[in-house]
């Protein structure tokens, strides 16, 4: 285990403990309205994702890409917001079209596709050196 573990970047460990975070966020605001508040899954979805979205940003810029040099601080929430919110698209699509058989396995399938997502879009684009 110690061997794979190296084999990770430390990067992408912190990445996925914001991650995690971040769907704790995404899925309480999403089962509380779905389930307490009978809204709408893909309206839902919205709200919960962008709850993650706000996280994400803060955890990402301060512990995550800390020591990668960075855009001004604008610039950087702009296109960071443009990666997570076409990864918002992606994963309402995905909702939307599996909502029908069951909410929650909707929401795990857009979960792990926008994960890969957003952390190549991160990596590569708003925090890159």
């Amino acid at each position: 285990m110690d061997r794979i573990l190296r084999l990770v970047p430390r990067q992408f460990v912190r990445f996925a403990c914001v991650g995690v975070i971040n769907t704790v966020i995404d899925f309480v605001i999403f089962c509380a309205l779905v389930y307490g508040f009978f809204v709408n899954p893909v309206a839902a979805n919205v709200v919960g994702y962008i709850g993650g979205l706000l996280n994400g940003f803060v955890m990402s810029k301060f512990w995550v890409f800390k020591d990668c040099v960075s855009k001004s601080g604008t610039s950087q929430l702009s296109v960071f917001f443009v990666v997570y919110l076409s990864g918002l698209l992606v994963s309402t699509g995905i909702v939307w079209s599996l909502a029908s058989y069951s909410a929650v396995f909707a929401k795990i399938v857009a979960t792990a596709i926008t994960t890969a997502w957003n952390y190549t879009g991160c990596r590569r684009i708003v925090f890159s050196n």
